[in-house]
């Protein structure tokens, strides 16, 4: 009986108050975790990523064809930002990728609420060109063409293109968070999710989690 009205004056009390706490301490740090990453680090990691996610053969993994010429939009992508709210990527976000940094979500989803223009910084060792993201809709999505068939015309042995989002990182700058999504068809690509840790050799993806597929 003791212990049980002491659990009720102490414990109960403590516990409220820890996640009240929790919960005040991350609607803070929304707001206010801010990273020591350059735009230079962030085109480290699109580097890295796009390595990694067309590797050796340059072969794509949505279509299985061999990429001579990556299109990349000039638009950041961003997973939808519009339709989920915060709190909805927040969750997502921290249950696939639970040895993120709270850091390195809460940078992500700060830098992806608008979209960005991209520049020449990518430092690649395939060919690429960037593209307009307007000029890519315009292509694909005209009524008075036959849209992918056309893309594909203009931008041969690309196998589509692909999108970045801006980078999420710790204070540190050894851990990264980026979506990358790829479009090849009006039923074909894929959207990505990759978390990146720095070492001693640089930038590598550690974790990769596919959002969706088509």
């Amino acid at each position: 009986m003791i212990a049980s009205l002491y659990m009720r004056k102490y414990i109960i009390p403590f516990i409220v108050v820890t996640v009240l706490t929790a919960y005040g301490w991350l609607h803070i740090t929304r707001k206010t975790i801010t990273s020591t990453a350059t735009l230079a680090d962030e085109y480290l990691i699109y580097t890295a990523v796009i390595h990694y996610m067309f590797a050796g053969n340059k072969v794509t993994f949505d279509t299985q064809a061999h990429v001579k010429l990556l299109v990349i939009s000039d638009q950041t992508a961003n997973d939808n930002f519009s339709v989920y709210t915060k709190d909805e990527i927040w969750r997502y976000l921290l249950a696939n990728f639970p040895s993120a940094s709270q850091e390195t979500i809460v940078n992500y989803i700060e830098k992806n609420k608008e979209k960005h223009r991209l520049n020449n910084s990518f430092d690649l060792k395939m060919k690429y060109v960037l593209v307009e993201r307007q000029e890519i809709e315009r292509q694909i999505f005209s009524e008075s063409t036959n849209g992918w068939e056309e893309f594909y015309k203009k931008y041969t042995g690309s196998a589509g293109y692909v999108g970045l989002s801006r980078v999420g990182f710790n204070y540190k700058t050894n851990q990264a968070l980026v979506y990358m999504e790829h479009m090849c068809g009006g039923l074909c690509g894929s959207g990505h999710y990759l978390l990146l840790i720095k070492d001693k050799y640089g930038w590598k993806v550690v974790l990769q989690y596919r959002r969706w597929i088509s």
